[in-house]
């Protein structure tokens, strides 16, 4: 999976729609009712395995979709939204929402807290 994710990525990256990996939001859809529910399951973690911004998993195909060859998976990179934490380098929409920490994440400004 990890591979298919990287090729979609890849290819957006050629087209000049995103530069790093952290600048994309990632969705994934399988017709697959297994895989479709081992992606629910994953999906705290598959930002980190994908080294994206941000990963959603869709309940419908997509219009244009990277497909992958070797399973029932189709990957849609989009840019991601938001500004860029100045410590993760995630993009975010919660950027700029925290008036003690502007420049950070939700995540970051949660463990700068050390909630």
């Amino acid at each position: 999976m990890r591979e298919d994710v990287l090729k979609a990525l890849e290819l957006k990256r050629e087209a000049g729609l995103i530069g790093s990996s952290l600048e994309a939001a990632v969705r994934l859809y399988s017709r697959d009712a297994g895989l479709q529910e081992l992606l629910k399951k994953a999906l705290p973690v598959l930002n980190s395995v994908f080294i994206v911004s941000k990963t959603s998993i869709s309940d419908k195909k997509a219009d244009s979709a990277y497909e992958s060859a070797a399973l029932t998976l189709e990957v849609v990179v989009s840019k991601a939204g938001g500004a860029k934490c100045q410590r993760c380098w995630n993009y975010s929409e919660y950027v700029g929402k925290d008036t003690a920490h502007p420049a950070l994440c939700d995540r970051c400004v949660t463990i700068l807290k050390g909630e």
